[in-house]
């Protein structure tokens, strides 16, 4: 069932501590790129969930009176007890967008640490971490489970950073068989290049990270996790290295229109994100294997 900001105790803490007022407003909200993460949308809960966690990679965008009512708007129609939904009850939780629900909300510094544990919840109960191995040619299933389980894995990575003293065996076990089967998947494995839908989804430079997953979004997961220096993940390490130009910088080489998503640079030039992004996973991968 969904909670409404008007009567339900479960959000009363976050109504109460949302005060416009006392706003600290960062200069760099200023910026051409947060007066564009500012712009109107259409207020749906797929539209929401894109554009908060564009903002989540800003420092102190939850500060911006527009941000905190954002996210009251999103917990209003996506909250239920078992979890952040994308439709109109909880028979429509999705994998992915409760896990980037849970991810935009911990990123942000979203103070009300019970009413985002659901999306937490719902990962440990319910996220599969095993996939039996599939038929030959039914590569788009591999895709949906890895997409999923990124997703999911980047949740838990988060919510082990920002709440070490909560953090529970049973985290750490979840989070230990997903990064497994992270590793273990096929498209891990094999050479980025080839020609194969699976890869063709993963090989995109472009930031932030929408719904799809790709090479770099693993690649930061797994670096958040010191799992770089695994040989599984070698042959993603290479891609990224050899995307990068003479100049030292990293292109942001394409883009996928998404409703309410607002990309961090424009398709064919350097983009300063994706090289800070691609250095630092590539400095990491270098010192874990040292």
């Amino acid at each position: 069932m969904f909670v409404s900001l008007n009567d339900s105790a479960v959000l009363d803490n976050t109504r109460k501590s949302y005060d416009p007022r006392k706003s600290v407003l960062s200069p760099n909200y200023r910026s051409k790129l947060f007066r564009n993460l500012l712009k109107p949308f259409h207020f749906t809960a797929p539209n929401m969930i894109r554009r908060l966690s564009a903002l989540s990679e800003l420092k102190n965008s939850y500060q911006h009176p527009h941000v905190q009512r954002w996210v009251l708007e999103l917990l209003e129609q996506t909250w239920t007890a078992q979890g952040f939904s994308a439709g109109p009850s909880d028979r429509h939780i999705h994998p992915t967008y409760n896990a980037m629900t849970t991810s935009l909300l911990i990123n942000l510094g979203y103070p009300d640490h019970d009413v985002l544990r659901v999306g937490i919840n719902w990962i440990l109960n319910h996220q599969p971490v095993s996939l039996c191995p599939p038929e030959e040619g039914q590569l788009e299933m591999i895709a949906r489970f890895g997409n999923n389980l990124v997703k999911a894995m980047a949740a838990l990575s988060a919510y082990q950073q920002t709440y070490p003293e909560k953090w529970t065996n049973a985290m750490q076990e979840k989070l230990t068989q997903g990064m497994e089967a992270l590793l273990n998947l096929e498209w891990m494995t094999r050479n980025p290049m080839l020609n194969s839908p699976v890869c063709q989804r993963l090989m995109r430079l472009e930031f932030p990270f929408n719904q799809n997953t790709s090479i770099l979004e693993v690649l930061r997961l797994l670096r958040d996790q010191d799992k770089l220096e695994d040989v599984r993940c070698q042959s993603a390490i290479q891609w990224l290295r050899a995307q990068r130009q003479r100049d030292g910088h990293w292109l942001f080489t394409s883009m996928v229109e998404h409703p309410a998503w607002v990309p961090f640079g424009e398709p064919g030039l350097p983009n300063s994100w994706i090289t800070r992004l691609a250095t630092d996973v590539l400095h990491r991968a270098s010192i874990q294997a040292a």
